[in-house]
Formats: C-alpha cells, structure tokens, sequence
C-alpha cells in the first residue's frame, strides 16, 4: 500500500521548538487530521542535531540547477540520499551537470523539498490533503514561527 506523508517544518531550517510547544503542536496537527470522519495512521514530532531531509518521494520529477539552468538527473538527488542519507550536516554540493558549487535548497525543484532540524509527520492522513492555510496557521502560532508543508508519496 503507498505511503502518503504530509510534514510540517519551520521555514527556518535550523530552528527548533522546545518540547511543551512541540508536543502542543503534534496533538493540534492530530486533532485537524482525526475529526469527524476522518483518520490518521500516525502523527509523530522529529528532532534532529543535523539537517534532515524532507522529501516528496515519488512526487519529485524533475531539478534545475541555480548556476546553469540546466537538468539535473533525479536520479542524481536519489543517489546522494542513498550516499548521505536523510540527516546531512551540510547542504553544499556541486551540481553534476556544470560543477557549480551550490547548495540542496537552492536547486530548483519541481514540487516542494524541505530541509530543517524538526519536523512533524503526518503518515496517510484520512484527507489526502495538506493543513489548510488556516489550520498551518494555528500550528505556527502555537510554535512561534512560520511554517511549511512538504507532501511525500512512496
């Protein structure tokens, strides 16, 4: 059965929560994906001393290059996870296509790529939808910072 994930991250990548304002934020994104008729798999909160990478799976078709405005090759990005894995302490790389020397959040990705030190995951939400802009909105009140979405498929 696939796999469809909808994570939440600060659009600071370095920026954490503490604890009380994390597991506050986990159980209100619980709540907006458990009403009435609906369900969630799993809701969980990720901490990490490192950058993570937080992907959308399959949805991920197609990366240009900042330097050269050429194609680089997915395939390319899956191959660097699959060396690095999805917790990385630097984002600089060189792109393959013109050596560039440039970073993970400065390719330009066809569907959105996040990167960020926590995160909330939700996995196959009832509503196969995103938070709406007001739900994400009272998820960033209670953490104090503006927010993100990434949605994965596998």
């Amino acid at each position: 059965m696939p796999t469809y994930e909808v994570s939440v991250i600060p659009t600071d990548m370095l920026w954490q929560p503490g604890k009380a304002a994390a597991a506050e934020a986990e159980t209100c994104v619980r709540e907006f994906y458990s009403g009435p008729g609906q369900w969630v798999e799993d809701v969980s909160v990720s901490f990490s001393d490192r950058i993570m990478v937080v992907q959308p799976g399959l949805n991920l078709s197609h990366i240009t290059c900042p330097g050269c405005q050429g194609d680089i090759p997915v395939e390319w990005y899956w191959g660097f996870l699959a060396r690095h894995g999805e917790e990385v302490d630097s984002l600089e790389v060189t792109a393959p296509c013109c050596g560039t020397n440039t970073a993970l959040d400065a390719l330009l990705y066809d569907v959105p790529v996040g990167y960020a030190r926590f995160k909330i995951v939700t996995i196959n939400p009832g509503r196969a939808d995103e938070l709406t802009a007001e739900e994400l909105a009272v998820v960033a009140d209670i953490l104090g910072r503006p927010l993100r979405q990434i949605f994965g498929f596998w």
